[in-house]
């Protein structure tokens, strides 16, 4: 996220699962709502505002990453700002990796997608096809 003045707040649209879902909503309605988490900090930050799309911005060599400038923006003008109580995170012990469960505990991706749709293959495939794909298509 990049802090572009006291009252608007910007972030590239990276690579993700290639669907657009919320360009579409922001072109519906602009209104949004954000909750900003910060790893290691207890506290959040609630956002709202109006949202725009913003196609090659004239800042987007200030949001690049590992070399990847993006070419879309989205750029939202604050109404709202403030914070929430940290008393959720506190109780559920987020950031205490103690308090994790095992990775045998939870299903994996591709166990959950093989349980919601008939996809060909058995689950460790689109497991190894997620990590792959985390690796080489990050930015």
């Amino acid at each position: 996220m990049l802090v572009l003045d006291e009252h608007t707040i910007a972030f590239a649209d990276r690579k993700g699962n290639r669907r657009l879902d919320s360009m579409r909503n922001i072109l519906h309605d602009p209104r949004v709502g954000m909750i900003v988490v910060v790893p290691g900090s207890n506290d959040t930050v609630r956002i709202n505002g109006r949202a725009r799309i913003v196609y090659r911005p004239d800042f987007a060599d200030r949001l690049t990453v590992k070399g990847s400038t993006p070419e879309v923006a989205i750029v939202v003008e604050i109404d709202e700002l403030f914070l929430h109580c940290a008393k959720a995170f506190l109780r559920s012990s987020l950031w205490d990796t103690a308090t994790w469960p095992g990775t045998g505990a939870v299903p994996s991706a591709g166990k959950l997608v093989k349980g919601q749709y008939a996809v060909p293959g058995p689950a460790r495939a689109i497991d190894a096809a997620l990590r792959r794909d985390g690796r080489v298509n990050q930015y």
